[in-house]
């Protein structure tokens, strides 16, 4: 793989993770933005609108759209960093899926030496 394409690569995961960070954090705080804010959110986020096509539908200028875009993007960053909903959310489920990998792997007779069985246990204290 050439360089270029890596590099290419490795902008197009920062912009997935960029976007699914937004829309997570959007899901947390939706209720503590305004109606105005919320939509911008969803219209660029969630519908997949650009900055010209909101600008166009609410007439109005695409610098308006990216001013109001930027500050509840930040507002978004303000929230998380005091209060963690996401990044909380983001653990929860990673600890539900492991656990459920784990009774799965129980269910299915495989745990010989009872290390599942004191994995699901640290996880379970972990809650």
């Amino acid at each position: 793989m050439s360089e270029k394409r890596a590099k290419g690569e490795a902008a197009d995961r920062e912009r997935l993770e960029k976007w699914l960070d937004r829309c997570l954090r959007l899901d947390c705080y939706r209720d503590l933005l305004t109606e105005r804010q919320v939509e911008v959110m969803v219209l660029v986020y969630e519908e997949d609108y650009s900055l010209s096509e909101v600008a166009e539908l609410w007439r109005t200028s695409r610098q308006a759209v990216h001013d109001l875009l930027r500050r509840s993007e930040a507002l978004l960053d303000y929230y998380e960093g005091k209060l963690h909903l996401a990044e909380l959310g983001q653990q929860r489920q990673s600890q539900k899926e492991q656990i459920e990998l784990l009774l799965l792997r129980l269910q299915g007779g495989q745990d010989a030496d009872g290390d599942l069985w004191r994995q699901l246990n640290e996880l379970i204290a972990g809650l």
